[in-house]
Order: C-alpha cells, then sequence, then structure tokens
C-alpha cells in the first residue's frame, strides 16, 4: 500500500524518512562496487507480508531472505525496500532493484518483467464486523446503505463505492497510510464505522495480534475485489531466471511439505495459500 512516508527496510532495521524517490535511487546508484552482490527486493509496506516496527519480519520477507541466503555464491546481504507498487516495477524494469513482489495484475502486461512460476500468497478483500453481526458482503451492493470503512481501498473501485453510495456519501470513509489497519480497527471499536473493509489477511494478523479485539470482532472473506496472487519477478535481463525460477519452485515445495510453511503462516494467523483459490 502506498504511504506517504517511505520506508527502506535494510539489514533488518527500518529507516523511517521524507526523503523523495529520486534521492533513494541516487542511493541505490551510488552502492560501491565491492558490495554489488547485494541482493535488493522491492516490497509493499503491509503486514503478514513485509511489516514494520514490529518483532516480525512478515512471511515473505522471511521466506524471501531465506531463499536468496541458501542459494546465494557468497556470502548473502539481501536487502528490502518499501515501495509504492509502480515504483517497484519500474525500479526492477530498469535494474535498480533486482527482484520485487506485487499483485500478479501488477506486472502482467509488462513484456519486461518475468514471474516466477510459485506464488507467494493470494490477496482478497475481507470484512471485519462485530462477531454478533451475521453480515454477509457477496458484492459491492451489499455494502450500500451501511456504515462503511474502507482500508487503502484500490484506485479502480474508489469511483465504483463513490457512485453506489452517492446518497449517502457520509457512510463511506476511506482512510490509507501508515497503520491504516490499526486505525481501522480504532474507528470499529469506538463506533465510528460498523463494518471494517481491509486486505484479508492483514486483517486477520491485526486480530490475532490482538487478542481483545478479537473477543469482539471477526473477519470474513469476500471476493468482490477478486484474488490476486503474490509474487516474486525479475527483469527480462536476468541472466540466472531460469535457474533461480526452477529452485524457488523447489524450495516452496519443500517447505510446505516439512511443514514449515504451515508453522510459518500460522504465526501469522494466516492459512496457507495453496488452500486458496488463485486467479
Amino acid at each position: 500500500m502506498e504511504s506517504k512516508k517511505l520506508g527502506v527496510q535494510i539489514k533488518g532495521q527500518t529507516l523511517r524518512s521524507k526523503m523523495d524517490i529520486r534521492t533513494l535511487l541516487l542511493c541505490l546508484l551510488l552502492i560501491p562496487a565491492s558490495v554489488q552482490a547485494i541482493t535488493r527486493v522491492g516490497i509493499v509496506l503491509e503486514c503478514p507480508y513485509f511489516c514494520e516496527g514490529d518483532d516480525k519480519k512478515g512471511y515473505i520477507r522471511e521466506l524471501v531472505e531465506e531463499f536468496f541466503q541458501l542459494h546465494a555464491k557468497s556470502e548473502p546481504d539481501v536487502q528490502f525496500f518499501a515501495l509504492p507498487p509502480f515504483r517497484i516495477s519500474q525500479m526492477v524494469e530498469t535494474g535498480q532493484l533486482e527482484f520485487g513482489v506485487l499483485n500478479s495484475k501488477d506486472i502482467r502486461y509488462n513484456s519486461r518483467l518475468q514471474s516466477f512460476n510459485s506464488v507467494l500468497g493470494v490477496s482478497y478483500s475481507g470484512i471485519a464486523s462485530s462477531v454478533k453481526s451475521d453480515f454477509l458482503v457477496l458484492s459491492e451492493a451489499d455494502l450500500v446503505g451501511e456504515e462503511v470503512c474502507f482500508i487503502n481501498l484500490p484506485p479502480s473501485l474508489r469511483e465504483t463505492f463513490l457512485n453506489l453510495h452517492s446518497k449517502s456519501p457520509s457512510h463511506v470513509i476511506s482512510i490509507k497510510g501508515v497503520n491504516s489497519v490499526s486505525r481501522g480497527f480504532e474507528m470499529l471499536r469506538t463506533g465510528r464505522t460498523k463494518i471494517l473493509v481491509g486486505e484479508f489477511n492483514s486483517l486477520k494478523n491485526h486480530l490475532g495480534n490482538n487478542p481483545r479485539l478479537a473477543k469482539d470482532y471477526k473477519v470474513s472473506a469476500s471476493s468482490f475485489t477478486g484474488y490476486n496472487s503474490l509474487v516474486l519477478f525479475t527483469s527480462d535481463s536476468q541472466k540466472n531466471y531460469s535457474g533461480l525460477n526452477e529452485a524457488f519452485t523447489k524450495y516452496l515445495h519443500q517447505k510446505r511439505e516439512s511443514g514449515e510453511l504451515k508453522r510459518l503462516m500460522e504465526s501469522y494467523f494466516i492459512e496457507d495459500w495453496s488452500q486458496q483459490v488463485t486467479y
């Protein structure tokens, strides 16, 4: 998700700054030749995929970091950069980042980018509401007339919802940016909204980390935003793509067969994506 501030994750530490994209690009380009073996990965800042200010790194970061450490030719140095989606694809395409992690739809039509065959998860919408509620959302129309708070609403859906709620705009609240999930649950807790709509796994992870909230609220899945695979990708100029792609498939298979992947996902209060539908 986008944020006004860029969080740059380096060697397990998070650096928060107001530096603009040009400054970040300059920093990447000025890395000395002696450390060019660094593997730079761009990823959107959203827990449980990539977490900040938490004891946990995010399950995608943990998997990708371990994979590159296992397959590095020399001492591994994997760095993660939290950036908006369009910057990630742009910087991977131009070689300023070696790899990126995004929704498959974000790179689907870019012929200069190639994704790994094995996906890293599935992203879709979730609905948080009171445990006493029997509210069911199958389409956008089910939300009309309700008091709804949207977290990081995708631009493609924003106009749709505004049109549907044109007769009662005061019922619709949209929040985004830093700590948007916790802010959304606070609005739910204080009665400023009755329904919270966000990314399913993010909502589940937040409830899991807050047992008191979990007593009063629940999260149910909804498909009205579609199911989007999360993929690791690189540029079409990556010489070792074929070998890495095959190795990555074997790596995830072994993690799943050993039960390690299941335990990792449970530590973030979510399920293995192999049980979910992908598109």
